[in-house]
């Protein structure tokens, strides 16, 4: 394993303390594991088996194992992974019982893909794991939703929890924004007619290790040209704010809330310290030693404020997390991890 994700690793299993003993003997369902979030929740839940002889049983929905291990052969090591072939519109786990199911499944940036498909796997995928009952043992699962579903800020206030929207005023065009919102409907409407015991969870922006460089996210882009010296071009970047909390501290608060938090609960997950493009940009040239240059290239300012930033008191006041890892550490841990990838 590598070094930076090793440590981390370690890092994240430190600070879940007392947690640890809820997954002993547990069945988990990972959907969305080979993604981002979803590998590194592998990765703990493999070193838990390891280290601590939780004797956790994962199982990951996947379109193709074989293609999973193909483009990260590191993960054909952890023994303790059961691939279930699918995907989250068609799965058969019926024979299959699970003490806990952490949905972290849907791509974000889908320029090429069929919409109204899209929009299908997000709402109604997300409506079939929410009935997934396996013998009677109603799972406890944990939603990864995302701060999508608040729309635009254009004031310098944090997010709360409670300033949504309804999936009627989102434009059609923002599909993934309507997707999650209609999935976060669903679940809301299980828990409180069905008795599901789901918690809802609204992502905002990450950073760290085995992040796509192609999803076309500020960071990633600013990273990938800083490690080649390509200047990086910013449009109202003075302008456009957002957080980032490194992918361990994502870990750990995720396996609190999935084990502390309350069912029928929504919590903002994310960095609250906000950061301008132009100042991320700056911070990963001079993270990385790298020769590129920021280039403004707006010539007329536009004034339109754009705060993507969370506020998290309620994790903070409700679940004591905090974030460990700051910003600068954060984009070091990045760009050493994409340098060792060559």
């Amino acid at each position: 394993m590598d070094k930076i994700i090793f440590s981390d690793i370690k890092f994240i299993v430190g600070k879940i303390g007392s947690i640890k003993k809820n997954f002993k003997n547990t069945k988990i369902l990972i959907v969305g594991g080979t993604g981002f979030i979803g590998k590194w929740l592998l990765l703990t839940f493999d070193y838990l088996n390891k280290i601590e002889k939780s004797n956790i049983t994962i199982f990951v929905l996947t379109r193709s194992k074989r293609n999973f291990i193909k483009k990260n052969p590191e993960f054909q090591k952890l023994k303790s992974i059961n691939y279930i072939n699918g995907d989250i519109l068609n799965f058969n786990v019926k024979n299959k019982k699970f003490n806990y199911i952490i949905h972290a499944g849907s791509d974000l940036k889908v320029n090429n893909k069929d919409q109204t498909r899209y929009l299908k796997e997000l709402s109604i995928g997300s409506k079939k794991i929410f009935e997934i009952d396996n013998k009677n043992l109603n799972p406890k699962i944990l939603f990864i939703s995302s701060g999508a579903v608040y729309k635009n800020n254009n004031t310098k206030k944090k997010i709360k929890e409670k300033n949504t929207f309804l999936p009627s005023q989102f434009s059609l065009d923002d599909t993934y924004s309507l997707g999650k919102s209609l999935a976060e409907i669903y679940a809301k409407l299980y828990v409180k007619y069905s008795n599901k015991k789901i918690i809802i969870v609204r992502g905002f922006s990450f950073v760290g290790p085995y992040q796509q460089f192609e999803r076309g996210f500020a960071v990633t882009d600013f990273i990938k040209s800083s490690l080649i010296n390509k200047n990086i071009h910013i449009k109202n970047g003075d302008n456009i704010y957002r957080s980032y909390l490194y992918i361990a501290d994502l870990i750990i608060w995720l396996l609190h809330i999935l084990t502390k938090g309350e069912i029928g609960e929504i919590y903002n997950v994310g960095s609250d310290k906000s950061v301008s493009l132009k100042q991320l940009s700056k911070i990963i040239i001079k993270v990385s030693k790298s020769k590129s240059k920021v280039i403004s290239v707006n010539k007329n300012k536009s004034k339109k404020i754009n705060y993507y930033i969370p506020n998290i008191n309620l994790v903070k006041n409700k679940l004591n997390l905090k974030i460990w890892t700051d910003l600068n550490h954060s984009i070091d841990k990045t760009t050493s991890w994409f340098k060792n990838q060559k």
